[in-house]
């Protein structure tokens, strides 16, 4: 059961996820990386998906601007990160990408 405070926690978060990948949909990816941050920053302790997914969104765009060494370290931070839903597809998808980016 979400207490007031946590369930502030995880509007804001959402608010946040969500504004970064409308941004990343837009292709404004300096700014979904900012919101990817903040949404990192605020969720990574808890148990939704946002924080996961946003360090894999992250991933994602440092792999199409070629900054491989900031995808291999967002796709880590994906795999550090442990929420209650979505886990094994985040997770998955994260190894994949560094998949993607060995030998690079």
């Amino acid at each position: 059961e979400l207490n007031e405070k946590k369930a502030n926690i995880k509007h804001k978060t959402e608010f946040y996820y969500f504004l970064g990948r409308t941004s990343h949909a837009l292709k404004k990816f300096d700014t979904a990386l900012k919101y990817y941050r903040t949404t990192i920053h605020l969720g990574k302790e808890q148990p939704w998906y946002f924080a996961c997914r946003a360090a894999l969104e992250m991933g994602n765009i440092y792999e199409i601007q070629k900054q491989h060494q900031n995808a291999k370290a967002a796709f880590r931070e994906c795999l550090s990160i442990k929420p209650d839903e979505n886990r094994f597809f985040l997770h998955q998808s994260a190894k994949a990408g560094l998949k993607r980016l060995k030998g690079v």
